[in-house]
């Protein structure tokens, strides 16, 4: 039976090692899937990713805007020189055109060889040069007409070529049109304008979309214009030059682009996402096994921001593992001495007399009493005990510090006090040598307010001293009245202190109420004492409910915790309620 169990433990206690590594395995594989969620969200959504992206799209605006700088100044580049060229054409032009002849032309309307070959020439020129048209002819300014001598035109461009003495009007063209042409017939035949001898003009069309046109005038041999020479061409080649050297700008800015951002993702991934690697897992490292590196976590010859953080990363964690080990042995301390103090505080209470324990055996008192220290353990006590069949000795004593050092003197006191006691004597005496002993021993600064009374149970009598403790209550009826008895100074002050004694007789059915300043100067929230005037009109209200010693001492506490709620009392609270009942025959 002995080895069914031992073996049925053994098999209960390998399933629980199992189900624990289970445990185990299942917490580090979720952790494991959490770091891979992590750093799949460095990579994409990290500082470093932010930083390359946002390098990636600088460099394609900084692409896009030099490709467009670039590509404006190419065409400004392809205008200048398509003018230049079509300058060039129509000079070449009016220089080969015989002005002599060319107005006989006009009035004739023949065509001779000279003609021919002039025609001939300009056609030459303008499907070389792939103009639209080329003309020869002669403007009225004042009539706003033009009048055509010889014309040609390239095969594509659809057009028609007019004879010779054609004319149209050019009142009908735009302001534009006519600014251009009445300039142009000034250049050709006013010598004296200062206009220059050849004007241009961009324009579009719908058929010919965007042209250029440019005059030139036609010299005789006395050197007077008396014709003009016409060179119109498309904008076309220029344009297309343009797509294509947009097109190979844009391609280079993108292959560019490109390479620098691969150079700028390989950069950052070495000098930004490998060092922050390494620093985050050390950082997960030190979360988990919290002992702190011997080394950096990032080494580098030249050192940066990263090595520098991952420096002080290192000694971050050095401080945490000194500050954890200190916390660690602090919290060890602290539990040592809270276990101390919870046994100092059960000692203490167990000094503490039962009312029910002591006074079973006679019926001449009823006494409630109660003790809470502001800490663990308190600098407040109340005793009370049978000298005798027909003397009980009572005490309230309230020492001056709080805390261990206070509930030491207190035991001491109590102790010295009750030893006293036993040899006999007024309290007046007793307190005396109490306090001779007390400043003879105790070197420490500590004192303590003390109210001792001796009742006889017969004829109730209480002989008392009160030596600094707060005035009792008493109650001789239906209310409780403050007793402004003869203070004495606070034991434990001065040596050689004369106290005086006291008497009061109380009658059956009389209490007298014992407490400690705790009560009086507990505070609210408000910063308002809860006061001897509130203590008096609570214990009255008692009377009325007809509450036994304990109960008035309990309905007391109560009150004050309602009063103070959840403040945070500095001082002890000790009360202790007596009642007179007289001593029977029996007792």
């Amino acid at each position: 039976m002995e080895e069914y169990i031992e073996l049925t433990a053994v098999s209960q206690s390998t399933e629980e090692e199992t189900q624990r590594q289970d445990t185990e395995k299942e917490a580090m594989n979720q952790e494991s899937f959490n770091r891979k969620e992590y750093e799949k969200n460095l990579v994409n959504h990290g500082v470093a990713a932010f930083i390359v992206r946002s390098l990636i799209v600088g460099i394609l605006v900084v692409a896009l805007i030099g490709n467009s700088v670039s590509l404006l100044f190419y065409y400004r580049y392809s205008v200048k020189q398509l003018y230049n060229r079509v300058h060039s054409i129509a000079s070449e032009c009016a220089a080969y055109v015989d002005g002599d002849l060319v107005l006989d032309y006009l009035k004739t309307g023949e065509k001779d060889a000279e003609y021919l070959w002039m025609e001939e020439f300009l056609q030459a020129v303008d499907d070389e040069e792939n103009c639209v048209s080329i003309y020869v002819g002669v403007m009225d300014a004042q009539e706003k007409t033009r009048t055509y001598i010889c014309d040609v035109v390239s095969a594509s461009s659809g057009f028609t070529p007019y004879e010779i003495g054609y004319q149209d009007s050019y009142a009908h063209h735009s302001t534009q049109n006519q600014a251009y042409l009445e300039a142009a017939a000034a250049g050709a035949y006013d010598t004296e304008s200062d206009e220059p001898d050849t004007t241009h003009l961009l324009n579009k069309s719908k058929e010919l979309g965007y042209y250029i046109e440019v005059i030139k005038p036609v010299y005789d041999s006395a050197g007077q214009p008396v014709a003009f020479v016409c060179v119109i061409k498309q904008e076309n080649e220029m344009f297309q030059s343009l797509r294509i050297y947009g097109l190979e700008m844009l391609i280079s800015g993108v292959l560019l682009a490109a390479l620098a951002a691969t150079f700028m993702v390989i950069l950052m991934r070495r000098k930004m996402l490998r060092p922050l690697k390494a620093i985050v897992d050390e950082t997960e490292r030190f979360r988990t096994e919290g002992i702190a590196a011997k080394t950096s976590a990032v080494q580098q010859k030249r050192p940066d921001e990263f090595s520098y953080l991952a420096a002080s990363l290192q000694r971050m964690e050095t401080d945490i593992e000194r500050k954890t080990e200190s916390i660690r042995k602090n919290t060890e301390e602290k539990a040592r001495m809270d276990g101390e103090l919870n046994l100092a505080r059960q000692i203490q209470q167990a000094c503490i007399p039962k009312t029910a324990e002591e006074l079973k055996e006679q019926s001449a008192v009823r006494i409630g009493a109660m003790m809470e220290p502001a800490r663990q353990v308190g600098g407040d006590f109340y005793d009370f005990y049978l000298l005798d069949k027909k003397h009980l000795v009572i005490t309230i004593a309230d020492v001056s510090d709080k805390g261990i050092a206070a509930a030491m003197f207190m035991m001491m006191t109590k102790f010295m006090l009750k030893e006293r006691v036993i040899y006999g004597g007024t309290p007046s005496e007793i307190l005396k040598d109490v306090n001779e002993s007390i400043c003879r021993y105790e070197e420490d600064t500590n004192f303590v307010t003390l109210w001792l009374g001796i009742l006889d149970l017969t004829s109730g009598v209480i002989t008392a001293c009160n030596a600094g403790h707060e005035y009792p209550l008493l109650k001789m009826g239906d209310r409780y009245e403050y007793l402004k008895d003869v203070h004495g100074l606070a034991v434990g002050v001065i040596p050689e202190v004369q106290y005086h004694d006291y008497q009061i007789t109380l009658k059956k059915g009389d209490r007298i109420f014992l407490y400690t300043d705790g009560l009086a100067e507990a505070v609210n929230a408000g910063g308002e004492a809860f006061g001897t005037a509130r203590m008096l009109e609570n214990l009255n209200a008692c009377g009325a409910k007809f509450l036994s010693p304990q109960g008035e001492v309990d309905y007391m506490w109560e009150k004050l915790n309602s009063f103070t709620k959840d403040v945070v009392q500095f001082d002890d609270t000790t009360m202790l309620c007596l009642e007179y009942l007289a001593q029977t025959e029996e007792g």
